[in-house]
């Protein structure tokens, strides 16, 4: 088959190791992964040039990555900063009229996506599962918010609407143990007491747009998804620890109930290509979604150990080539290894 040229945005992340991994791993073609990042070195061994990029709200991103494509005559452009989506995706014929394919949804869908709050409230109006949810803007809203949703019966969290890989994330919780909390407990421990969360916010001057949640304790869920056009193709579900964000290990498992409350959700949104979706189990054991990531997910690695290279499926579908998605998903467990290397600087 023909040799495929890619260019992979945010290599020096977490995800990128992943993702770029399942680029190298095919053996029915080459893929020459070109990688970029604002970071001026990243070791990443399955990238095969790299080149420091402006950061996402620089205005001169677009044209800067353009130049790149061009100069490496690229086939495809995979962004995997959520920072970057909807630009790229706002300028796709820009990036087709070079010849370089931009694998993502639309542009208004990914806006959809990336504002939770308005992505919650489409999805509740159609009847599927998400968690309840309060605005808030500062001390007194954030207090008003914590009623709405029952706390302190009931323990909540927030995050501002639009954000990426858990930051500013927390849980307000009373149920903490302060020993392990003070003497045991890593440093990105994500939960705050409600008087110490209220102390915290006074001294804040300016709150970002804020979501307010109930807090969903239950098993963490990724799906790995694959569809065209909204039509599910290939669903591959697994755990994921509450930890920080980064996929470090879990189990592909089968659930019913998780492929078809996707389904459901893929087909309202007419998702496209290879995405994510995060769900969890709620305090009384309703399955809610969490968020839906527009790109390659970071977790792709598990894909391929289920011999459904997922990446490799989302160069096969923007290039018009046909895909075997007849390979069964079985259940198997995955763990991550640290592992050391060094690069040239």
């Amino acid at each position: 088959m023909k040799d495929v040229r890619i260019l992979v945005t945010g290599v020096g992340s977490v995800a990128a190791v992943s993702v770029c991994r399942c680029f190298k791993s095919v053996k029915e073609r080459k893929i020459y992964v070109v990688g970029t990042d604002i970071k001026g070195y990243v070791p990443n061994k399955n990238i095969d040039k790299y080149y420091q990029n402006k950061r996402y709200d620089d205005k001169d991103f677009i044209k800067h990555l353009l130049d790149i494509c061009k100069k490496e005559k690229i086939n495809l452009i995979m962004p995997l900063v959520d920072g970057e989506l909807y630009n790229i995706a706002k300028h796709r014929k820009e990036f087709l009229k070079i010849g370089t394919i931009v694998c993502l949804n639309d542009a208004e869908t990914i806006k959809l996506i990336q504002n939770k709050y308005e992505l919650y409230k489409y999805l509740e109006k159609n009847n599927i599962a998400v968690p309840n949810t309060v605005l808030f803007n500062n001390v007194n809203e954030f207090i008003n918010g914590c009623k709405v949703l029952g706390y302190p019966k009931n323990d909540v969290c927030y995050k501002p609407i639009t954000s990426s890989g858990s930051r500013g994330f927390r849980i307000i919780s009373d149920n903490i143990n302060l020993e392990n909390y003070l003497f045991k407990d890593k440093p990105t421990i994500n939960t705050l007491t409600y008087k110490y969360a209220i102390e915290l916010m006074k001294k804040v001057k300016s709150f970002p747009s804020m979501m307010l949640m109930e807090y969903l304790p239950g098993q963490l869920i990724n799906v790995e998804a694959f569809a065209i056009k909204g039509e599910v193709k290939k669903l591959v579900i697994h755990t994921f620890p509450h930890n920080d964000g980064n996929f470090l290990g879990g189990e592909v498992i089968i659930n019913e109930e998780i492929s078809k409350y996707c389904e459901k959700l893929i087909s309202l949104l007419k998702l496209d290509g290879y995405f994510g979706i995060q769900l969890a189990y709620s305090k009384d054991n309703i399955l809610k979604l969490l968020e839906i990531n527009p790109r390659i997910h970071g977790s792709a690695i598990v894909t391929y150990y289920v011999d459904n290279n997922m990446p490799y499926f989302e160069i096969k579908y923007r290039l018009g080539e046909k895909i075997d998605f007849s390979k069964e998903v079985k259940p198997i467990r995955i763990e991550a290894i640290r592992e050391y290397i060094s690069f040239s600087i």
